[in-house]
């Protein structure tokens, strides 16, 4: 499954590299080609957008649809309090991060084209790539990596009482109950996850981490532990919609820090 979605990915989400085999290049290149013909009166960005709602969420849609899957068993459902939780949380955590890339000179000029046509128009196309790229790494291929190919049902809640920091705590969703469990299943226990849930966020991570090839080099190395976050979030939400939230703010905050910087 994962080869299989990473070929895939490869043919629409990964930027052709100097230092890819001519064979690679033309196999990512074979889809924007093909959608050019097609659409030839679409720009770039708005093509971008279309193939990927068409191949990151159409077709997986389809796909799960003839394996008697359910969109809500992808992820693709309204998140529990947690994610909602998760998403102000994490909001605020990213915010001195976002100010401080913001003010790489590789990462501005990396977007630099990105902010030099219509602001709103360029929002609207990142945002239909962002829905497709979270419910695709973070819904569907997440679900599918998932035991029983599934979002599994809501965890119980948390036991009650302990201390001011612990209930804190529990009310991110960490600090869940570990006993009986020694070391790695302790730790993961303490997250909320098991081995096989904490295996498939880190698999689906490695291809999330491909269709960031080319860009700022700050962005492609942090974009692994993202995929990471972003899957251990879906994945305790039972919901991608928090992760494409909370990458829609950060990116917006991003861009807008990025903006400021080169007027």
């Amino acid at each position: 499954m994962l080869l299989v979605a990473t070929a895939w990915v490869f043919l629409f989400w990964v930027a052709p590299q100097p230092s890819m085999p001519g064979w690679l290049v033309d196999y990512t290149r074979f889809t924007y080609r093909l959608g050019q013909r097609l659409w030839s009166s679409v720009g770039y960005l708005w093509l971008w957008a279309g193939l990927s709602l068409v191949l990151g969420v159409m077709a997986p849609l389809g796909i799960a649809a003839l394996l008697g899957r359910r969109p809500t068993q992808l992820g693709l459902a309204w998140p529990n309090v947690l994610g909602r939780r998760i998403i102000a949380v994490g909001y605020v955590l990213a915010l001195p991060f976002l100010v401080i890339v913001g003010g790489q000179p590789a990462f501005q000029q990396y977007y630099r084209p990105y902010l030099q046509g219509d602001a709103w128009v360029i929002l609207v196309q990142f945002e239909l790539v962002l829905f497709a790229e979270q419910f695709f790494f973070q819904g569907f291929l997440l679900a599918f990596l998932l035991p029983g190919s599934a979002f599994p049902p809501e965890e119980p809640p948390p036991p009650q009482g302990g201390g001011r920091w612990l209930r804190l705590l529990r009310w991110v969703g960490l600090a869940r109950a570990t006993s009986g469990k020694r070391g790695l299943e302790q730790v993961l226990a303490w997250l909320g996850l098991d081995r096989p849930a904490a295996l498939a966020i880190l698999l689906q991570s490695i291809p999330f981490l491909l269709v960031h090839l080319g860009k700022a080099p700050v962005e492609f190395i942090a974009s692994f532990p993202g995929g990471f976050l972003f899957g251990y979030i879906a994945y305790r939400a039972r919901s991608f919609l928090p992760v494409l939230l909370l990458h829609t703010l950060t990116g917006g905050t991003l861009l807008l820090v990025v903006w400021r910087n080169l007027r």
